[in-house]
């Protein structure tokens, strides 16, 4: 295990994530990249490329042809650093959120790694992490297992840019098909972990859950990243488990019920609330996608008014007129009627 403070300063540590990730990414990064990218001298840079290799065993190898370095063996990973205080927070917390949101797949692995860790801390630091588990339960999400293997092939496929070919399962269609993506980021939503990539068969971006995927597998062919898919612009407007490169503006009137309930959260980045003098809000947010939002619209009932867009507020109000008919339907109310009558009939006897 490494002692980082037995280097001059976290800015070594910082340089080695940097270089560590350029090279897993394939860019072949040099001493003068190094040099350029923290603006410091060539011997520093020169150091930490050092340091990495004898200090932290890194296969490292200058590729002549390309100007910098690259790794022998692929599967080298940064060696463990003494965690801070901080630091085991977080990693109970992860623990907490691998078990009630993430599935067993990630659950199990995490657990072990903490088991082992346990191990390898003294004795006060082993005590302070199991209170700090003991301390923290996160309730409620309902999940679907992906496995670990495809999180892990996902994620490589991320930091080393390469493309990736699944068989897909399109529930809104209900069919499969394969796909070859330039995968970008993955995010995880209430639990379901969602892919955000490149579809080259529609040409387009597209979010894809992982829990879909049937089959899949990296290919050695590498792609240029989008930055139109950087993870902070494209997420900049999404709501719940929606991206989407071409925003809208939405404003919902609440009343004065539902609006205290409304002042509490944060629903969106973008949103600004209008107080109304009857005591009712208005929340104004710049969003991205509308399955979401619409059935998020939904769930409040008559407590919300759609004022923009106008094609949203239609949709609405043709989903609840869908939902009248379906209950004024003479057949609905005659099945609820035989069903307590069957009822009755079987307490009878």
């Amino acid at each position: 295990m490494v002692d980082p403070t037995t280097r001059d300063t976290p800015g070594e540590w910082k340089r080695v994530l940097w270089l560590d990730q350029r090279i897993r990414e394939g860019r072949f990064p040099s001493v003068a990249d190094l040099a350029e990218e923290f603006e410091c001298s060539s011997r520093t840079a020169f150091n930490t490329v050092a340091f990495l290799r004898d200090s932290l065993a890194a296969p490292l190898v200058y590729r002549r042809a390309k100007g910098g370095y690259a790794y022998r063996d692929r599967t080298y990973a940064l060696p463990s650093v003494f965690l801070a205080e901080g630091e085991l927070l977080a990693l109970v917390l992860a623990e907490q959120v691998a078990r009630h949101y993430l599935g067993t797949a990630v659950e199990a692995p995490l657990a072990a790694a903490i088991a082992k860790l346990r191990r390898s801390l003294p004795e006060t630091v082993t005590v302070q992490l199991g209170e700090l588990a003991d301390g923290f339960r996160i309730a409620g999400g309902a999940t679907v297992d992906v496995p670990l293997e495809l999180l892990a092939d996902v994620q490589r496929a991320i930091r080393e840019r390469l493309l990736l070919r699944l068989t897909y399962y399109t529930a809104s269609r209900n069919e499969t098909s394969e796909r070859e993506i330039e995968p970008h980021f993955l995010a995880n939503v209430s639990g379901d972990w969602m892919l955000v990539a490149w579809d080259r068969l529609r040409g387009a971006d597209r979010t894809f859950m992982l829990s879909r995927i049937q089959e899949h597998a990296v290919l050695e062919t590498r792609f240029a990243r989008r930055p139109e898919l950087e993870s902070d612009r494209y997420s900049a407007s999404r709501f719940a488990t929606e991206y989407g490169l071409e925003p809208y503006s939405v404003a919902l009137r609440f009343d004065a019920e539902k609006a205290r309930w409304i002042r509490e959260r944060t629903w969106h980045p973008s949103q600004s609330l209008e107080e109304q003098e009857d005591g009712r809000v208005i929340l104004k947010m710049t969003v991205a996608g509308h399955g979401d939002l619409f059935r998020w619209i939904l769930s409040h009932g008559a407590h919300v008014e759609i004022l923009a867009p106008d094609w949203l507020r239609e949709r609405v109000v043709e989903e609840w007129r869908r939902a009248v008919d379906t209950y004024l339907q003479p057949d609905s109310r005659r099945g609820l009627s035989a069903s307590r009558e069957g009822s009755n009939d079987a307490r009878l006897r």
